[in-house]
Order: structure tokens, then sequence, then C-alpha cells
């Protein structure tokens, strides 16, 4: 190799660089390697060879997701545009949104939140509704709070 040229990765070498850094959705990862210059053809295969060695599974990002924003107090309301906006199948999105788990797991996480905020019913609802909690889950816990 001479002095100044760099040796070009594979597209498949590279899309496993990028998932040791972190899990990616398919189409975060497919935007990545386009964005690095590779052939759509030749990216298209190595979603497909990651998928089958499950090192590529939006079901798991978008679960991983789910517990990282309850951590953070936000809502699945978040969940669902974030996972719209990184281009995850619709059915998954959905299939999030209506369990029946991670709506419970939901109402404590916006519980949680409520203790935090301060202000009147009206503004607490803003706020619960800027992270993201779904209508019915801030009106379970404001009126179970009696607020």
């Amino acid at each position: 190799m001479t002095k100044g040229k760099k040796r070009q990765r594979s597209a498949y070498d590279t899309a496993v660089h990028v998932l040791s850094l972190r899990d990616h959705g398919t189409e975060e990862l497919r935007r990545k390697l386009a964005g690095k210059g590779y052939d759509y053809d030749e990216i298209d295969e190595v979603i497909v060879r990651l998928s089958e060695l499950n090192y590529l599974n939006d079901n798991r990002v978008a679960r991983q997701l789910v517990h990282s924003m309850f951590r953070r107090r936000k809502g699945l309301e978040a969940v669902r545009r974030w996972l719209y906006s990184h281009g995850f199948a619709r059915e998954l999105i959905e299939e999030i949104s209506h369990d029946e788990e991670y709506a419970e797991q939901e109402l404590s996480v916006c519980q949680e939140a409520k203790e935090r905020l301060t202000g009147t019913r009206e503004k607490l609802w803003i706020r619960l509704k800027r992270r993201g909690f779904r209508q019915q889950t801030i009106a379970k816990v404001l009126i179970v709070d009696g607020d």
C-alpha cells in the first residue's frame, strides 16, 4: 500500500464496524452505507446477510429504544415518532404501540415523570405531552392523583 492511500473497506466490513459501535435499524444502516458511496445492490446484499446472522434486527433495536426512552422518562408517542422518522416498518411501530406490557410501563414512567414536575393540571398535561406520553396515559395519571 502506498503512502497517502487508504485501503477501502468492503460494505460488509463497514457495516459490521458501524454495528459494533451500537445497534442500528435497517434503514439507518442503509443510509449510512449509501452516504459512504457503496452501491445499492451491494448494500442490499449486506443487509440480507447481516439480518440472517441476526447482527441487524429492527425488532431488537426498536425494543431497546423503548426501554431507553422509558429510562429518560419519555412516552410511547415519542418512541413512535423516533421509529417512524428512522424508517422502521409501520407494522413494527404499531405492534409496539399496542403492546399492553409497554402501556403498563408507560403509565408507571408517566407517574414518575409527573412527580418530578410542578404546575397546574394544564401545565402538567402539556409537559407530559411534550415528553411523548399518550393522552390516555396522561389522563390516567392526572385523574388518579386527583390533580
